[in-house]
């Protein structure tokens, strides 16, 4: 059996940004409590791996976010998240002087910023990503002159008066979808202005994914169910290669090894949240157990 190394793989900049910037909020404030505000990035062992080191996670499933913000004390640190936030909760921190740090992603803040001058400039913004995500529901926030893509959009061209809105998307997405999306916007809206914004290390993961081989029989795609880049890996890989076994698994302990003993060539691939040190535990493990 041949297990080979997707490249790239480990954490992409803006990961490695956010993580820093946690790891810094904790050694400059000794004597508060620090707290992101929501997963800073989606990797449960990261997670884990702040938490231990003092950086706690505020989240839940029951409550908002802003119910979780309004139990933090104003001796407190709040980091936000890489993904971006929604911008009611910064207005808190600034109402009630709570210090904030913003491990937003260099990308994201790119994409955000585009937005605002877009709505500076009188124009009205389609926004095409999943409304549940968090980047989605921060780009949302910033103006009620960004409206999320929609079948609604498409059939009812009228309720934008820009006839040249700008096009954006979460930075995440499959480049394949988003292409026929745009094909979509541009029937209904001509004078478009549509800006690809899928950051390149998705991008390069994806394409690395589909560029396989077919001597693959199995891709494992290593990144949390909760991480959009990595269930994008995932659904390239099964489109990609229909015939391959295609598993995706955060940790060891989601490995069947019954459904790869009878494997001839595994590729390991993985998400930008994913850090290193996983990515080779798991090569290592296979390569233990299945040669």
């Amino acid at each position: 059996m041949k297990i080979d190394l997707v490249n790239p793989y480990g954490y992409c900049q803006g990961v490695a940004i956010a993580v820093a910037l946690a790891r810094s909020a904790r050694d400059e404030n000794p004597d508060s409590n620090v707290y992101t505000l929501g997963p800073i990035v989606h990797n449960k062992e990261t997670i884990d791996e702040l938490e231990k080191e003092g950086i706690q996670t505020l989240t839940s499933n029951r409550v908002d976010l802003m119910h979780l913000l309004k139990r933090v004390n104003q001796e407190d640190v709040v980091i936000f998240a890489a993904h971006g936030h929604h911008q009611d909760l910064e207005k808190y921190t600034i109402k009630h002087k709570i210090k904030t740090y913003d491990a937003i992603c260099p990308i994201v803040k790119k994409n955000f910023d585009a937005i605002r001058k877009e709505v500076e400039q009188k124009h009205e913004v389609i926004w095409i990503g999943n409304p549940k995500h968090t980047e989605s529901k921060a780009a949302l926030s910033i103006s009620k002159h960004v409206h999320p893509f929609g079948d609604y959009l498409l059939e009812n061209n009228h309720l934008l008066t820009d006839k040249s809105p700008f096009v954006l998307n979460q930075s995440t997405l499959n480049v394949d979808d988003l292409q026929e999306i745009y094909a979509k916007i541009k029937e209904a809206y001509p004078k478009c202005r549509i800006n690809e914004t899928v950051c390149n290390v998705s991008k390069e993961r994806q394409e690395a994914v589909k560029n396989l081989p077919d001597i693959y029989d199995a891709i494992i795609i290593v990144g949390d169910l909760n991480s959009a880049n990595s269930n994008q890996l995932t659904r390239v890989a099964q489109s990609s290669h229909p015939n391959a076994l295609v598993m995706q698994i955060s940790g060891v302990k989601d490995i069947s090894l019954n459904q790869l003993k009878d494997k001839k060539h595994i590729a390991i691939a993985s998400g930008a949240a994913t850090p290193i040190k996983l990515v080779s535990h798991i090569y290592e493990y296979l390569e233990a157990r299945l040669n």
